[in-house]
């Protein structure tokens, strides 16, 4: 079974946010209180910083290569 999950980028909000915004918070990149489901400007800090610990160059959204990354155990 797969999910396709979208391309994010800033001002995109829903639960496909939500889900990202939960996995950079697993990974300590965001704070509790900046999981909203609205794609804003910490959630986009955490979101560079999480594609430059991961070698992933080039734009700053959220990708299949970067869901991949993000989705690992």
């Amino acid at each position: 079974m797969t999910i396709d999950l979208p391309e994010l980028e800033i001002g995109a909000n829903g639960l496909a946010v939500y889900i990202m915004q939960a996995a950079l918070r697993y990974r300590w990149l965001l704070h509790a209180d900046d999981v909203t489901g609205n794609f804003d400007l910490p959630t986009f800090d955490a979101l560079r910083e999480f594609r430059k610990q991961h070698y992933l160059t080039g734009n700053t959204i959220c990708d299949a290569l970067t869901w991949r990354e993000l989705l690992k155990e």
